[in-house]
């Protein structure tokens, strides 16, 4: 699957709206983009969203034991690396 887009003069691409609910990418989202040299291709990645792992069920948003805030953060992050 192809998307057509175009640079602006700040060097800035709009990800297409198709692409962007294929991959659920929200307004603000962070993700990645990487370059695979021998291609000469650009690869978009979406982070991890706090939120993304709730509705998954990979971070349950209640427990039987209330969780700080801070063992939430050691949790999420023991899981997925920081940038």
């Amino acid at each position: 699957m192809q998307f057509k887009t175009t640079v602006s003069s700040k060097g800035q691409i709009v990800i297409p709206k198709k692409l962007r609910d294929i991959l659920k990418i929200k307004s603000q989202q962070s993700i990645t983009i990487s370059l695979d040299e021998k291609k000469k291709e650009v690869i978009i990645k979406k982070e991890a969203d706090i939120l993304d792992l709730v509705e998954s069920g990979q971070f349950p948003l209640r427990s039987k034991k209330s969780v700080s805030a801070l063992k939430a953060r050691d949790l999420f992050e023991e899981k997925y690396e920081r940038f």
